[in-house]
């Protein structure tokens, strides 16, 4: 898979979230898929082929996704916080599944969100067994009516069918009256009082008093502050975190209140399950993805810096350059100081692209008002002097009816390195051009590069945004220049989009919001 976001150790990254048989993804900061395990592959049946580049959330969801769901996960998106939901999704085969999905975000220096995880669970075999457990709760009622009509032997049957399907669940199932008297407790439950607190609990006893021993005063205040709740007729789940046997352990805790046939609450069941695992690969993730961070920014520091002390020897070897052709004239040997030259230009290149990809990512952007007539024909003049062996003819029109506030600097260097491609692989043809248009849509300003030189071969369109990447055999290029555009656009908020076919010229369009406030 292409590394469209060198910053991020996908190989790393990989290697943790391989030891889980969860899906994790990581999205950029509108929510588009840039990487996700095979887990997550595996679970939805989509290829990365498929997925890459689209919103998680559009491939899985469907006509059962529950729209009050998704309309509460969009909300905590815009608001930049962390959520985690339950929600019907779809494989790729349109098989339904539940899904657990607990997102949260990464947020730079400023706050402003860049990137964002996401850890997926299939619980659809939790949801079957709490679909179970309802549905025999309700037949332990319909038979208790059934009792009152001699019907008794019927009810103990469905109590039997109830008593084992709570005893054989994976999760902890508990209930007590509004005296807190434990009226049920499953064997996973009472093996984890046992283990947690060292506690046998006895059925028909007040509940909290078993546990008061062992719980901190926090703890009690929550169990009644949950079990007032419930006892009102509030359905809802809360997470706890308990230290036990020399580590924390978290659990998820529904509550469900039990009601009479009046209405009134008369108890309360609690179905809670272990979600220990989850927190801590959530907790290795978050650190990883810290110490990535770190070191992306020490990296980054590193080119930024060492770009500014690499131009003094480049210059100075240009200049030296320059003193033996003044004092030797002609007769030096002029084939080997071309060749000098060249590398010493090609070396200028490379370092004033990592200086212009470092100093992209790392400076937060100014509201420049650009002036395109100026920087357009300023570019283009500045080319055709170093390409002085290039013919090729600028055909533009600007229809801005505002101007464009957004930062100089980026906006500059995008077009400076989308124009010198057009010059440097034009066909040097009496007809050969680069048209530039600038508009306007709506509150965004369009830049539309086109042109009609040697082009691109389309299997090799996809990756002319990668570092490196040369996408044409006679590139003399750094193989940076379009993976600077590519983020400088993307640090203005903006998007770029790239067509071509070999021998048929290239076209870029690119999308700038206006920043006027």
């Amino acid at each position: 898979m292409t590394n469209t976001y060198p910053y991020i150790d996908f190989e790393t990254l990989a290697l943790v979230a391989s030891k889980t048989s969860n899906g994790v993804m990581i999205t950029d900061s509108s929510g588009l898929l840039e990487w996700a395990n095979d887990a997550f592959y595996a679970m939805t049946g989509y290829g990365p082929e498929e997925a890459m580049g689209r919103k998680p959330g559009r491939l899985m969801q469907g006509i059962h996704s529950d729209p009050v769901i998704i309309q509460r996960m969009s909300d905590s998106l815009r608001a930049g916080r962390d959520f985690e939901e339950e929600i019907i999704n779809y494989r790729r085969d349109g098989v339904p599944f539940w899904g657990l999905l607990s997102v949260s975000p990464v947020k730079d220096g400023q706050g402003q969100v860049e990137r964002w995880i996401g850890w997926l669970m299939d619980i659809t075999q939790k949801k079957n067994q709490e679909e179970q457990l309802t549905a025999a709760r309700e037949e332990v009622l319909a038979m208790a009516e059934a009792v009152s009509a001699g019907m008794e032997q019927a009810l103990k049957k469905a109590e039997g069918n109830l008593y084992a399907l709570i005893e054989h669940t994976t999760e902890s199932v508990w209930s007590v009256n509004r005296e807190y008297q434990l009226l049920t407790a499953n064997r996973v439950f009472k093996e984890t009082c046992d283990q947690l607190y060292g506690v046998k609990l006895q059925l028909g006893a007040h509940f909290l008093e078993q546990l008061g021993q062992a719980l901190t005063d926090r703890h009690l205040r929550n169990y009644h502050r949950w079990y007032d709740r419930a006892f009102a007729g509030e359905i809802f789940s809360v997470t706890e975190t308990v230290a036990g046997g020399g580590q924390s352990r978290h659990f998820e805790h529904s509550f469900y209140p039990i009601k009479a046939e009046n209405s009134e609450v008369e108890g309360v069941s609690v179905f809670s399950k272990d979600i220990t695992h989850v927190k801590n690969i959530e907790h290795e993730l978050r650190q990883r993805e810290k110490a990535l961070t770190q070191i992306n920014r020490e990296l980054d520091t590193l080119i930024y810096r060492s770009s500014h002390d690499f131009k003094g020897p480049v210059a100075s070897i240009k200049g030296l350059l320059n003193l033996i052709r003044l004092e030797n004239g002609s007769g030096v040997d002029n084939f080997y100081l071309q060749r000098i030259e060249e590398c010493n230009q090609k070396l200028e290149a490379i370092i004033e692209n990592l200086f212009q990809a470092t100093y992209i990512n790392e400076e937060p952007p100014k509201k420049d008002q650009i002036d395109f007539d100026q920087l357009v024909l300023e570019l283009f003049k500045s080319l055709i002097s170093t390409h002085a062996d290039a013919k090729i003819s600028l055909r533009y029109s600007n229809h801005l009816k505002l101007p464009l506030h957004s930062d100089y600097y980026r906006v500059s260097t995008i077009l400076r390195n989308v124009l010198d491609n057009s010059v440097k692989y034009s066909k040097n043809a009496p007809d050969s051009y680069v048209a530039v248009r600038i508009d306007q849509t709506e509150d965004q300003v369009r830049i539309v590069v086109a042109d009609n030189g040697s082009g691109i071969e389309e299997h090799l369109v996809g990756a002319v945004f990668d570092m490196f990447n040369r996408s044409n055999a006679k590139s003399s290029g750094t193989g940076l220049g379009l993976y600077v555009v590519k983020k400088a656009v993307e640090k203005l908020n903006g998007t770029i989009q790239l067509s071509s076919r070999l021998n048929d010229g290239v076209q870029i369009r690119i999308l700038l919001p206006n920043q006027t406030t």
